[in-house]
């Protein structure tokens, strides 16, 4: 959603000047989704990285939509759109629950 604003800068002249500024609000909502040994990211997204957690260290390769894993441990997906970056909270997986 584009919002404009509108601001009179007065100028060393005496002189106005408009500048016309628009900003776009891109949502970063990211949904993560466990399916059995699996983290899922259900987003399309320009780039994305699988993060260790709590360290937010990046895991190697592992720059897909599915991270494949085995037993258990906490992981983060940061995500790059359009130019912005985001990173979600941990999640903690565990491979033998949903």
């Amino acid at each position: 959603m584009a919002k404009r604003k509108r601001h009179l800068y007065p100028a060393p002249c005496k002189c106005n000047s408009t500048v016309n500024l628009t900003l776009q609000v891109i949502q970063t909502h990211i949904p993560v989704t466990k399916e059995s040994d699996e983290l899922y990211a259900g987003v399309e997204v320009d780039a994305l990285q699988w993060l260790r957690c709590p360290s937010f260290v990046a895991i190697p390769n592992a720059t897909q939509i599915k991270l494949s894993l085995s037993g258990h441990g906490t992981y983060a997906l940061r995500v790059e759109n359009k130019g912005c970056a985001d990173t979600i909270a941990c999640i903690n997986f565990n491979a033998l629950t949903t």
